[in-house]
């Protein structure tokens, strides 16, 4: 599918119209038969055209998801034309097997993002320049560093010290990331373990974290079969071992969970990925509204 914006013709894809009707709301059966027409067209759409056809057949849908829907095209009609509209940026936080990186799927899917940052890739690319004798604690996983290295506050248990360490090394890096995001004006995603809730909220207005929060038991089970759900090769198949693993995996996100609490991050209690993926939308839309308020 091609359209006109302006005077320019661009190819646009259906895929990101798909998304958008996921944000506000709509079913996948309400997104396909919306957009099948516009499978194999040849036609040139004028883009207003284009998005006032779908808010009609939205609207026969559901109110509330075709004001939505305005919405999002608001906000990037004045990301078009006005000067100092921020980007959206979200931030999933949350320690490791929470979920977080199976619902940055639909949020990368909704908003249809192009700049993704897994903050285990950050780690991965400063192995490359930062000494293992200098930093072991950088060179394993979050809820192993405090066998190398600790940060933070005695108070705190053992395994939080550890995860700081590894936070304290990457923080200049992911705030430059985050950084970047905002100077080049692009809507993005960082998703990853190594951020203490509320860290990023004061660099924008646009940029939303988002604590991501299973039950212990339900976090205890994702945790346990990682191994063999996701066929990770990094991580022990020994369920004993994951056990172990697990208490301090916790002992993280339970500091997280504070952290956030105290910070006003945003939580989702996630018990199944269709309810969360509705309360991320939920928040994402909210923030688009203040926004355009705004602006």
């Amino acid at each position: 599918m091609r359209v006109r914006i302006g005077d320019t013709v661009i190819p646009y894809p259906i895929n990101r119209i798909v998304g958008h009707l996921r944000l506000v709301g709509l079913s996948y059966n309400d997104c396909f038969r919306l957009t099948q027409p516009l499978y194999n067209n040849a036609r040139i759409f004028e883009l207003s055209e284009l998005l006032e056809y779908l808010n009609k057949e939205i609207f026969n849908i559901s109110e509330e998801a075709a004001e939505s829907f305005e919405l999002i095209n608001r906000y990037q009609g004045l990301r078009r034309s006005k000067r100092g509209v921020p980007p959206i940026i979200i931030v999933l936080e949350g320690a490791s097997a929470t979920g977080k990186s199976l619902l940055s799927i639909s949020v990368i899917s909704n908003l249809g993002l192009a700049r993704i940052i897994s903050t285990d890739s950050v780690r991965q690319i400063l192995r490359s320049v930062i000494s293992k004798d200098e930093h072991p604690e950088l060179f394993c996983h979050t809820y192993q560093a405090h066998k190398y290295r600790m940060s933070g506050n005695p108070r705190l248990s053992e395994s939080v010290r550890g995860f700081l360490a590894q936070v304290d090394l990457m923080r200049s890096a992911l705030e430059s990331a985050v950084q970047l995001l905002i100077s080049e004006g692009a809507d993005g995603m960082i998703e990853g373990v190594h951020i203490v809730p509320g860290s990023f909220s004061r660099l924008e207005k646009s940029v939303l974290e988002i604590l991501i929060h299973p039950s212990a038991e339900m976090h205890k089970m994702m945790f346990i079969s990682k191994s063999k759900a996701a066929a990770l090769k990094s991580v022990s198949n020994d369920e004993q071992i994951r056990r172990v693993e697990f208490k301090a995996t916790r002992e993280i996100q339970d500091y997280m969970y504070e952290q956030a609490t105290k910070n006003g991050v945003p939580i989702i209690q996630l018990e199944d990925y269709e309810s969360a993926e509705n309360e991320l939308n939920a928040l994402i839309l909210r923030r688009v509204r203040e926004l355009v308020s705004e602006f």
